[in-house]
């Protein structure tokens, strides 16, 4: 069974220059909702050889995995959206590649508005979240072309 962590800050500092830097993620900018960043790792045996994958989704080895967090775990002092990430992978991958996948993850997360545009609050008084299915990439950088990178519904 996969071990987690939480990411180090770099993932967190990473994220905001992200954020500020693409038009499409200004509303996690202006509302900031609260995003826990998370290291997943799979099992290693005795000689150090990887056992399983760290993420799956639908039985896909996944890079990256994007899911909001239930109403009574954020009233606990989660956050409001968990963002996890292979930390096997993470480790070896370039920082382009690193930018592109975290980029993908982040572009998963909505704020839900109202028909007027008015953001919606939870009985927490926190952003009420909703998550975005694929559309488009915009880097050239692919995190991998065989896995499964996404979000949970």
């Amino acid at each position: 069974m996969p071990t987690f962590e939480r990411a180090d800050k770099s993932v967190e500092r990473l994220a905001k220059e992200l954020i500020e830097k693409y038009e499409s993620h200004k509303p996690l900018a202006e509302i900031g909702p609260q995003i826990d960043y998370v290291f997943a790792y799979g099992d290693v045996d005795d000689e150090g050889r990887q056992l399983n994958d760290a993420l799956t989704k639908g039985g896909l080895k996944a890079l990256g995995i994007t899911k909001i967090i239930a109403l009574k775990e954020r009233a606990l002092s989660r956050g409001d959206v968990e963002i996890a990430l292979d930390g096997d992978w993470w480790k070896q991958a370039t920082d382009d590649q690193q930018a592109a996948l975290l980029d993908h993850e982040l572009h998963h997360i909505s704020i839900k508005a109202d028909k007027s545009g008015n953001v919606q609050y939870d009985d927490l008084g926190r952003p009420k979240i909703k998550l975005r299915k694929h559309d488009a990439e915009r880097h050239s950088v692919e995190p991998s072309p065989t896995v499964y990178s996404g979000s949970i519904r």
